[in-house]
């Protein structure tokens, strides 16, 4: 259950040996956050010239320049180089010099120029503007790139990373209307109809998921989002959102940004339709407003470097017919205080030093609605920092190394907010919750440490071609617990049916959850350039995953609940430890040989990385809920002593939850043979430079999911549901009895013998046969036109078709808190409880699909107008009806009636529309291009 330490020995080696041996060259940036101009130069004839000098310059490097000489093949390399503008210079004695200007580098991006010199008949320097690169021929990923003038240009509100993903051809999320989603606490998006997997890494640092991407938007130089052929050096496959914090430079720079909104702003899509039926209005915005300021520039020129920045935020909305005691609107609150720093210090050509904060503090009140009350709200305060340390060393152009240290962490409370504390109550049929809501003394605390290094080598010429190795490792070390519970006074929560006493919920507080993730990932591979055209990108990732919960305690529960949860002691918990390796073998190939048409490729198999939340079901010490049939003898409207059976087995028991009411299986065991879910992904793209500073892109993905799983109890196993319960189908108007009617339902039921929690104890299997595993086909067209002649563009549309021949039925949580949705896992690698009831029309057959497109036009004055459209498919579902169980042992249940597909949702269509008055210089001169958003 220790972490090993032996990558923390390698790590430290890494230092000393680098810290000794590079020395001469200048260091610039992260190596997984920079970039690198690569070319051949030739005579006018076509001949080689070696020897040539190759200068870069730009306000980006905190050194005056970064050179290079080509050797016998001609060819260069300068690398690594921040992402920003830059200018490139070839000077060889006796021939005509030549410059580039206005090569724009992003995050990841190898620009090639080759450039042919001239004799030097007069003494006239070459110059070339307006010519960067736009497609990156050694790239074999698909990911697009954000720079701050495509972040800061277009009709994107900067407020949440939805705002963000929102640009990304493939992607689906929330949408963000107007900064709305500012108030999101744990985002989800998926790429190609796969989601779960998503990573997000601020400046180096990943957060190992721990819910907080509460980050400021506005202090971001560029953004990148991967959403297929991801390296050895990339963990997981999936959504992966890169962000660049602003650096400081020679020269100061600042700016300032308010921006507000009320009700008078707001419009109304209440129709007739909805009037007939009593709706006259929406959640109402009362107010909102963001201001923000940054400052960055230099301390010593060349040497020391800095940036801040200060943000503020709030929103407030009215919950339509949510009152507070006094008669006033409800309101969903949010209220959040974010600063930013960042140094970064050359303390030699070759060492440099860079040190990152970003730390936000929130409040937010949220959780009611018109069937929640104002008293069942929550409200929770949030510390939320994220912090870097990073070290690189360079020698020449050949070998770089990096070695990086952060940590984020979480700090979460929701209070109890009514005093004296209220029973809480809430209603299956009617959907009404009263009293104090079931989160009211949740606690969280969560860290994660992310150490990560890597060394490359440059050899160029050897072995059939150039090479560039590369290795590295990551190591997580993820501390967890969330959520905790306080001491509860009224520690029990009653649920009604149509208004008539059903089921007692017995909380486990208090309780203090502690769990530990440690994972290490070590990756090799080789970007090997075989004659100029064709790119092999051949990786291999080892990976080690190891969770585990500590031995503890718990003590009794407070009040009733003791005899449900007395005091005990408990060993620790340990999962299986995954060992596994994994190929990612892709190519690319430059069609014209002029780096303009571009075919990519390849194949890569993910392992599932599993994260902190999964310990929360083995976890003895988690939030956990006992659920009994309840009987309101004396008709007081509460719970007292004797009007239930406590005992586990008896006949009141009903279920027991993890976490949420029904959201998770109430027991879990590790399963020793647990096999891993995979992920196989195939694609190929072919991209064109149709013109200068515009390109299209054509892919097509083909992807698997292997070894999906089911929650097995291993005392009731999918053969003991075997006693059919037939149901009539209400239709579509939820009543018996008359014209809509339909046919009966045939679900199953186990035997009374089987009932009680000493038959519940579950583990993961991979589903029999392998009936679960699922496929994807995709096929996608994206393009972007620079920020050239005042304007610019990008445009996606993406289809995908599902194969999903198991969902996950959901069983309706006994008070109507849990997930009751038969739907699919997010990530894809559940397919819910093995029972057969879990089979009963959850396929999904569906296509979705999505198309995005955003402007920018810069008019005289410096008058700027920028649109996005975005069109999303609806959702595919299928009717449900909740069935309040087979009459023997099941708790209720709700299934689907006919095919996922059968119904859809509206297509979604947001349109936004931005203008906005600059001042100081924007438009770029003719000596220069500002590229805005790379595909590659």
């Amino acid at each position: 259950m220790r972490s090993s330490s032996w990558c923390t020995r390698w790590g430290l080696a890494v230092i000393l040996v680098s810290l000794v041996s590079f020395a001469g060259s200048p260091a610039a940036g992260q190596q997984d956050l920079t970039a690198s101009i690569i070319g051949q130069v030739t005579d006018q004839s076509g001949a080689v010239l070696p020897g040539v000098t190759v200068t870069a310059t730009s306000p980006a490097l905190q050194v005056p320049q970064v050179t290079d000489v080509t050797n016998e093949l001609g060819e260069y390399r300068l690398a690594p180089l921040p992402v920003g503008l830059y200018e490139v210079a070839f000077d060889l004695a006796g021939f005509r010099p030549a410059q580039r200007q206005g090569v724009r580098l992003t995050v990841g991006f190898s620009a090639k120029i080759d450039v042919a010199l001239g004799l030097a008949s007069v003494a006239e320097t070459i110059t070339v503007s307006g010519a960067s690169p736009l497609v990156d021929v050694t790239a074999t990923s698909g990911s697009t790139l954000l720079t701050r003038e495509m972040l800061e240009l277009t009709a994107t509100s900067r407020n949440s990373v939805m705002s963000v993903l929102t640009l990304a051809p493939g992607v689906r999320s929330f949408l963000d209307v107007g900064g709305g989603q500012m108030m999101l606490e744990n985002p989800a998006a998926r790429a190609y109809g796969v989601g779960g997997v998503i990573a997000y890494t601020l400046d180096g640092v990943n957060n190992f998921r721990l819910g907080s991407t509460f980050w400021d938007y506005q202090t971001f130089d560029e953004v990148r989002v991967q959403t297929t052929g991801a390296d050895a050096d990339r963990p997981s496959k999936g959504v992966q959102v890169t962000a660049v914090v602003k650096s400081g430079g020679n020269e100061f720079h600042g700016s300032g940004f308010w921006a507000g909104t009320n009700r008078n702003f707001q419009g109304s899509n209440v129709d007739q339709a909805l009037e007939a039926i009593g709706i006259t209005s929406g959640d109402a915005l009362d107010n909102q407003y963001d201001v923000s300021g940054d400052l960055g520039g230099r301390l010593i020129r060349n040497k020391l470097w800095f940036y801040s920045a200060a943000r503020k935020r709030h929103a407030s909305y009215d919950v339509l017919n949510n009152f507070q005691p006094d008669g006033s609107p409800g309101q969903l609150l949010n209220d959040q205080r974010i600063i930013t720093n960042k140094v970064s210090y050359q303390a030699t050509p070759a060492h440099r030093f860079i040190f990152m904060n970003m730390w936000e503090h929130g409040d937010e009140q949220k959780g009611m609605s018109e069937v929640v009350a104002y008293e069942s709200r929550e409200f929770k305060t949030n510390d939320r920092p994220h912090t870097k340390i990073e070290w690189q060393g360079v020698r020449g152009n050949a070998f770089i190394a990096s070695l990086q240290f952060g940590h984020s962490r979480q700090l979460g409370d929701s209070p109890f907010l009514n005093d004296p504390q209220t029973v809480g109550r809430s209603d299956v049929e009617t959907e009404r919750v009263t009293g104090d809501g079931v989160v009211f003394g949740e606690t969280s605390v969560a860290r994660a440490y992310h150490t990560t290094g890597s060394v490359s080598w440059y050899k160029p010429n050897w072995a059939g071609g150039n090479h560039e190795f590369k290795t590295g490792f990551d190591y997580g070390d993820v501390r967890n617990s969330y959520p905790g519970l306080a001491t509860k006074p009224i520690n029990y929560h009653l649920q009604y049916e149509d208004g008539a006493p059903f089921q007692v919920a017995f909380f486990n507080a208090p309780t203090a959850p502690r769990r530990n993730f440690h994972l290490l990932g070590v990756y090799a591979k080789d970007t090997w350039t075989v004659g100029r055209r064709l790119t092999l990108n051949l990786g291999v990732r080892y990976s080690r995953e190891n969770g585990f919960v500590p031995p503890g305690s718990s003590e009794a529960a407070a009040g009733y609940s003791a005899a449900v949860f007395p005091a005990r002691n408990f060993d620790a918990v340990q999962l299986p430890i995954w060992n596994y390796v994994v190929p990612r073998l892709y190519a690319s190939y430059d069609l014209s040989g002029d780096g303009k048409t571009v075919v990519k490729g390849g194949f890569g198999r993910f392992g599932h990385r599993r994260d902190i939340a999964d310990l929360t079901p083995y976890d003895p010490n988690a939030i956990r809920y006992g659920v009994y049939t309840w009987r309101d003898l004396n008709g007081n409207n509460d719970y007292d002593d004797g009007e239930t059976n406590l005992d586990p087995n008896g006949p009141d028991f009903v279920e027991t939850a993890a976490h949420e009411f029904g959201a998770l299986p109430p027991r879990f065991v590790p399963n020793p043979d647990e096999k891993m879910v995979t992920y196989d992904e195939y694609s190929v793209n072919l991209e064109r430079e149709l013109m200068a500073n515009f390109s299209v892109r054509v892919t097509g993905i083909y992807s698997r999911t292997n070894n999906v799983q089911a929650n097995s109890n291993r005392f009731r196993p999918y053969e003991a549901y075997n006693i059919e319960v037939t149901r009539p189908d209400p239709g579509p108007d939820g009543r018996v009895g008359n014209g809509d009617d339909g046919g009966l339902v045939t679900f199953f039921d186990y035997s009374l013998a089987l009932a009680g929690r000493e038959f519940e104890e579950f583990t993961p299997v991979t589903y029999p046969g392998r009936a679960a595993d699922q496929s994807y086909k995709t096929i996608e067209v994206a393009s972007v036109k620079r920020l050239s002649n005042r304007w610019q563009l990008v445009a996606s549309y993406a289809a995908t078709k599902k194969h999903r021949p198991i969902g996950a039925v959901g069983l309706a949580s006994s008070t109507g808190f849990g997930s009751a949705s038969p739907t699919f896992s997010p990530a894809g690698n559940q397919a819910g409880f093995l029972t057969p009831n879990n089979e009963i029309n959850t396929t999904d057959n569906t296509w979705e699909w999505d198309a995005k497109v955003s402007g920018t036009y810069i008019f005289p004055a410096e008058v700027l107008v920028s649109s996005s459209f975005h069109h999303e498919s609806g959702d595919p579902f299928a009717r449900q009806v909740r069935f309040s169980g087979g009459g023997l042992t099941i708790p209720p249940i709700i299934l689907n009636m006919d095919a996922i597909g059968s119904y859809r949702r509206p297509n979604l269509n947001l349109v936004t529309v931005k203008a906005e008055k600059r001042f100081g210089c924007l438009v770029p001169s003719r000596r220069r291009s500002r590229s805005v958003c790379t595909t590659s």
